[in-house]
């Protein structure tokens, strides 16, 4: 009678294995599916805003790409200073808008440092020329108050 009712119980534990087992590789699946098509559209959402439009608050369109500098700003410098260049005080990242202190640069401090890099900013002299550069510093004046900018203009390069 034993010999009867092990095997029954054996085979029932054998498909109740079984079940498990597939149902753990489709939820796998399902949620590998599910973070592929995740990953999917972040990519997808990111290529269409890219060229797309976003409204920030002070300073207008952000990402609109009509200008060469903003441009220039959203493929090399977005990443680190952020949609309006606020920076990243925790990341040793500073602010390029009007509470930054980019302004009390010079021109040529600026150009200098965008090309040659610092303490955290990659040196982007292989990927932007100093003219790129001159437009970067353009686009960054926006966020800056008529003061602020009027202090950058008069800024004279150190001779020494």
């Amino acid at each position: 009678m034993i010999c009867d009712i092990l095997p029954a119980m054996m085979e029932k534990d054998f498909e109740e294995e079984r079940y498990m087992r597939r149902k753990r590789l489709l939820k796998q699946r399902q949620t590998g599916t599910i973070f592929g098509l995740l990953v999917l559209g972040v990519f997808v959402m990111g290529m269409f805003s890219w060229g797309g439009r976003v409204q920030s608050g002070e300073g207008g369109s952000v990402l609109s790409g009509n200008d060469p500098g903003e441009r220039l700003y959203n493929q090399f410098c977005f990443g680190c200073h952020g949609v309006n260049g606020d920076g990243n005080e925790a990341a040793n990242i500073p602010a390029l808008n009007q509470n930054g202190i980019a302004w009390t640069k010079t021109r040529v401090e600026l150009e200098n440092h965008i090309l040659d890099g610092g303490e955290t900013m990659p040196e982007l002299s292989g990927l932007v020329s100093p003219s790129d550069a001159t437009l970067l510093i353009d686009y960054v004046k926006k966020w800056w108050t008529p003061e602020q900018i009027e202090a950058f203009n008069s800024n004279i390069p150190d001779t020494e």
